[in-house]
């Protein structure tokens, strides 16, 4: 159970001290790897061919417990599944930005060497100098001024997608 009631619910003791007419039935486990949400999701598209047979047959008892076990067995699953994606998708976003940081780390070192060269050679500096600001090399002008995030790679995007789809 995901709410606020957990801890009157956590154990059958718990159970037995607040609600001693229910029945306790133990959390359902979730997957450990991908993998095995996809198994149980697997294990679950099948049996809920049979809760079709029993609802075809009229057997409507069946086919709601079937539908209680399988419920939180495809919950936890799934929970796996887009766990999984988002954080594939945060370890891709998080090199591209890893890489477009690095990037622009060196780009400003090249910069600011070059402004470095250039005031050696003209004997001025830059931050006193009253010349005219467009010409002046200042690496806040030199950034890249592509309003893009770095961070949105097609891989980033398409494993993003994949997670949306699973949650329509």
């Amino acid at each position: 159970v995901d709410a606020p009631e957990s801890p009157y619910v956590a154990s059958e003791e718990q159970l037995k001290l607040f609600a001693p007419d229910l029945k306790w039935v133990p959390p359902v486990e979730y997957p450990r790897t991908y993998a095995d949400a996809v198994r149980q999701l697997n294990e679950a598209r099948d049996e809920l061919e049979g809760a079709r047979e029993l609802i075809a047959k009229g057997d409507m008892k069946g086919t709601g417990l079937a539908l209680l076990d399988v419920t939180p067995k495809v919950s936890a699953s799934g929970y796996v599944v887009l766990r999984t994606f988002g954080d594939a998708s945060n370890e891709v976003r998080n090199a591209a930005m890893r890489e477009h940081v690095r990037s622009k780390n060196n780009n400003d070192a090249a910069i600011l060497t070059t402004v470095s060269l250039e005031e050696e050679k003209t004997g001025s500096d830059s931050i006193g100098d009253n010349n005219n600001d467009d010409n002046d090399n200042d690496a806040s002008d030199a950034n890249n001024d592509d309003d893009t995030n770095p961070s949105s790679t097609p891989e980033a995007i398409a494993l993003e997608l994949k997670a949306y789809r699973i949650e329509l």
